[in-house]
């Protein structure tokens, strides 16, 4: 198949998450190969309230700990600017999975109903892939990518996955600027697949190469993160794999 187009046919990382907001409360479920989130979200209509995270599967067993910096995210306004806002903050410090679910909640929270997000990202064939992102079964965005570089023609053209957000943040409307950010994370999540993470017993032996990527990866915790052995899922084929039987509705305990 040629990989101007992506098919749940083709292998590559599958990641869905699934929203639904009610009055004072949004939630949302993420799973992807290598994780599986549920969190939700308490606001007054305006801004948060405060945020409650059941982490199922992490490829560290230290990730769940980065729960507690969430509360540095309450009292911010809900609404379609929440990608905007949340930059403020060092996103280095905190779970990038966390860290992007917020921005969703906050964003979904002003929006209301339901939403499924599905994001696909083809294995490399000679360096090339294709990602797609899909909201309610619509294609809303599609990369050629090359490496990390994206080739489309258009407003992306010739942006890079790695330093894409500083031009999204100043450039893209709030709906064009939440679709990058969750395909561009689809897309980063998705290199893990050519590393077999049960490899490393620690985080620290990734250093050299993700040093102060997120919470894990900061020199003064690396090391006390230990892999969560068999924790990747290699059975999913398409994203009806994943988050089977979630209600999104359903806050964590």
């Amino acid at each position: 198949m040629p990989l101007n187009t992506a098919s749940s046919s083709q292998p590559g990382l599958h990641r869905r998450l699934q929203l639904r907001a009610e009055p004072g409360h949004c939630a949302v479920a993420l799973e992807d190969d290598f994780h599986r989130f549920d969190m939700t979200l308490r606001h007054d209509g305006a801004r948060a309230l405060g945020f409650a995270v059941r982490a199922e599967r992490t490829p560290w067993t230290l990730c769940w700990e980065a729960a507690e910096r969430l509360s540095e995210f309450e009292g911010l306004p809900i609404g379609p600017a929440s990608v905007k806002a949340l930059a403020a903050f060092d996103a280095k410090q905190q779970c990038t999975h966390l860290y992007d679910l917020t921005a969703l909640l906050l964003s979904h929270a002003g929006r209301g109903g339901e939403r499924l997000i599905d994001a696909f990202v083809s294995d490399p064939v000679d360096g090339r892939a294709v990602a797609e992102l899909r909201i309610d079964g619509a294609l809303r965005l599609r990369w050629q990518l090359a490496g990390t570089q994206i080739l489309d023609e258009g407003v992306y053209a010739g942006q890079n996955l790695r330093s894409i957000m500083p031009w999204a943040l100043a450039t893209l409307a709030p709906q064009d600027l939440e679709d990058a950010f969750v395909l561009r994370r689809a897309c980063m999540v998705s290199m893990g697949r050519s590393v077999d993470l049960d490899d490393y017993p620690t985080a620290l032996p990734s250093m050299q190469h993700k040093a102060g990527a997120c919470f894990v990866f900061q020199p003064e915790r690396a090391y006390r993160a230990v892999r969560a052995f068999g924790s990747t899922r290699k059975d999913v084929h398409g994203p009806d794999d994943l988050l089977r039987g979630v209600a999104a509705a359903q806050p964590p305990r």
